[in-house]
């Protein structure tokens, strides 16, 4: 008996600091499109399966992620990528770039050169460049230099029913992230703590969307901000930590009514784009 798939792709599974990103190498023909953006506008019109059928059960979970690898628009950059999350196409994620460039320097994909193999990454945000070590051929830590950051919101005051005002930062990183401090509103910052901490960005997010301009000055299509990362003074029993925080990944979509729905979930990686 002979079995065809309706759809086949070759992926290479990585992990950054337990988030997973599912690496597209082939097997999938590359979106139409004259840039980066309309090839991801035209996926995410045309083709979303390919988004869910990786990351959704049951090939995937709730907390990966995928990227499709192509090849660049610049003759600066190894590769192009299109990221892929649980709820949409964002412009940046640490933790898929780092993924993505561990993988393509394990694989060989590109040269590999010791002690540092550099990667250029074009995507939705801009050119990343992440670092790779390698030692004795075996890939080591990663790290990566940004698209240009800035602090678009410092201490601003919004109302929140219930709350009343609470004081956000809104900095941008490929992605707009809030920073609330999770203090100032009693909450503490413990995995068994999540259901509480969802709930708390399921009240601020929206209102910070609604009462806070958020747009990136030189790209219209990044316009509004939907991750939070409660941050404490507290510490934990660790010696080297400072501080504490907590990412919130947090989706805001509309549903089949137009109308705005809202969900999430508590996020692993420090890898982030805030």
């Amino acid at each position: 008996m002979h079995f065809a798939f309706r759809r086949a792709v070759r992926t290479i599974d990585s992990h950054t600091e337990g988030n997973s990103t599912r690496v597209i190498v082939g097997g999938y023909p590359i979106p139409p499109g004259k840039t980066l953006l309309e090839r991801r506008e035209w996926l995410w019109r045309n083709d979303d399966g390919l988004r869910r059928m990786p990351n959704f059960e049951p090939r995937g979970h709730g907390m990966m992620c995928s990227a499709l690898l192509m090849a660049p628009f610049s003759t600066d950059a190894d590769f192009s990528l299109i990221i892929m999350e649980q709820d949409e196409y964002v412009p940046m994620s640490g933790t898929s770039v780092l993924g993505v460039a561990t993988t393509v320097v394990a694989t060989g994909m590109v040269p590999v050169i010791e002690p540092v193999t550099t990667v250029r990454l074009e995507t939705p945000a801009g050119m990343v460049t992440c670092d790779v070590d390698v030692r004795d051929g075996a890939v080591g830590e990663a790290s990566f230099v940004n698209v240009e950051s800035f602090l678009l919101h410092k201490s601003a005051a919004i109302t929140v029913q219930g709350l009343g005002d609470v004081m956000v930062d809104v900095a941008y990183g490929g992605d707009f992230y809030a920073f609330v401090d999770a203090d100032l509103l009693g909450l503490a910052l413990l995995p068994s703590n999540e259901a509480q901490l969802v709930a708390m960005a399921n009240r601020i997010l929206p209102e910070l969307n609604r009462q806070l301009v958020i747009r990136h000055p030189l790209r219209p299509d990044i316009h509004r901000c939907y991750m939070m990362l409660f941050t404490s003074a507290r510490t934990t029993d660790l010696p080297p930590l400072k501080w504490s925080s907590l990412r919130y990944v947090f989706a805001m979509k509309e549903d089949d009514d137009g109308e705005e729905e809202t969900h999430g979930r508590r996020d692993r990686c420090e890898a982030a784009a805030g």
